[in-house]
């Protein structure tokens, strides 16, 4: 459902394919991530999302880089909680 009526729509759109992206480039566990405080933390990350500034340093992270996002991203030091460990084997 697209609502054009709503001038925020696209944005709102953008970043929360955004954030499912970074999410999944920094291999943070979603699951875990959306049920802690019951879903109040994942809300809160997203809205910090909504009002974040990087947007492009953000994208181009998400696209190629490995290194940390600290130096941008005000939601790494929350979402770094709850990146999976990688165990070798």
């Amino acid at each position: 459902m697209q609502d054009e009526g709503w001038p925020m729509y696209r944005r709102v759109e953008r970043r929360a394919r955004r954030f499912e992206r970074v999410m999944e480039h920094a291999d943070v566990d979603v699951h875990a991530l959306v049920l802690d405080r019951l879903g109040a933390t994942f809300a809160e990350a997203f809205r910090a999302c909504l009002a974040c500034s990087a947007s492009a340093r953000c994208r181009a992270w998400s696209e190629h880089s490995d290194d940390s996002p600290a130096s941008f991203c005000p939601n790494w030091p929350l979402l770094r909680r709850f990146v999976r460990v990688r165990t070798v084997k």
